[in-house]
């Protein structure tokens, strides 16, 4: 697999030079890409930082709505091209920081289900197409993979293993304009590269906490949120609620407002539970526990009251107080009610009984 994936480098490499010599050689297109560069003139001073790793991509979504991945990849090559060869090389290394960061079960289960190939091949082009989608849906997905669900959907669907050659193409055109006879590629210029600590350190800390649905083999139901077909994208509520119930990491949450009072259930985790109890600005008291009614933590309105676990509480506070004060919004969570794991418990036992 490994020396398969050395020999298709090798070869977008080769393709890449020899269309930047087609390209660079035409008098009418070096005149056009004269041009271009006065216009993108600008990025020439830009340190490559990950809120501009993830500009890039969102600027090129931006104008190229309804377009196929060829033409995204094709305007996201061209835009890299403008940049300094260091903040290119910047960009793939951030790219790939992300990409092993999407390296969990939950997105293996999640590409398989959505129609990549099973195997890491499949994950490897499952985990391009969503850095693509640009920083909301790359972070949604690892706080809950189920937001994959209602995510865009371009001609080539889930693959995207094009999208890993986007700084080699970028990289080989820049290097043309400076000089054209030179043979350094990307793969030369970051053998003794690295992005700095405080970069790499300030990826991870941003990144969701991984939510190991592998280690309570969820992953095999976790795949039927999903229709297998890449073109449809059904979620059945019923698949939904049986993987959450058989993570063992269930919060259970009674939220009391107007005189009434719901019951929901979702994933343990501190972010989704920030993004909880942020997106119910307007309730009178939340109550969150265990399935074992062991307290977790209850509110007064949205704001925390108590919170036995003092860790827990600190990594609340970090996604909760920015959705508080109005910097962040809070983030879209799987919540069934009780009413509805209720009702599918109940389908489940009359299938079961043959009714």
């Amino acid at each position: 697999m490994q020396c398969q994936g050395q020999r298709q480098l090798g070869v977008e490499i080769l393709r890449s030079k020899i269309l930047l010599r087609t390209l660079y050689t035409a008098d009418d297109s070096c005149h056009k890409r004269s041009e271009s560069k006065e216009a993108f003139q600008g990025r020439e001073v830009v340190c490559m930082t990950k809120e501009q790793f993830w500009r890039i991509i969102e600027d090129v979504n931006a104008v190229s709505q309804n377009h196929d991945q060829e033409t995204v990849w094709t305007r996201i090559v061209e835009n890299l091209s403008h940049y300094p060869l260091e903040d290119i090389m910047d960009w793939h290394l951030i790219y790939h920081e992300y990409k092993d960061a999407a390296y969990r079960d939950e997105m293996f289960a999640v590409s398989t289900a959505l129609g990549s190939d099973y195997a890491d091949e499949g994950l490897n082009n499952f985990r391009a197409w969503l850095i693509s989608c640009g920083k909301e849906v790359f972070m949604n997905a690892l706080r809950e993979p189920v937001t994959l669900v209602d995510s865009p959907k371009k001609d080539g669907c889930f693959n995207y293993g094009k999208y890993d050659y986007a700084a080699f193409y970028a990289y080989n055109a820049k290097m043309f304009r400076i000089d054209p006879d030179s043979t350094q590629d990307l793969i030369y210029a970051l053998e003794d590269y690295t992005l700095d600590r405080e970069t790499i350190e300030d990826i991870h800390e941003e990144l969701p906490k991984q939510q190991g649905f592998g280690q309570n083999g969820v992953g095999a139901s976790f795949a039927n949120y999903y229709s297998p077909n890449c073109g449809k994208n059904n979620a059945p509520q019923s698949d939904a609620i049986q993987a959450l119930m058989d993570s063992g990491e269930v919060v259970h949450a009674y939220v009391y407002s107007n005189g009434g009072r719901e019951e929901f259930l979702f994933h343990n985790t501190p972010e989704n539970i920030a993004s909880f109890i942020g997106s119910r600005p307007f309730v009178d008291q939340m109550i969150l526990t265990t399935p074992m009614d062991e307290l977790i933590m209850n509110t007064m309105g949205n704001f925390i009251d108590q919170c036995p676990d003092k860790e827990l509480l600190e990594q609340v506070k970090e996604t909760l107080i920015p959705i508080q004060l109005g910097e962040a919004e809070p983030q879209p969570i799987f919540s069934p009610s009780v009413e509805e794991v209720n009702e599918y418990y109940e389908q489940q036992e009359n299938l079961d009984l043959g009714m």
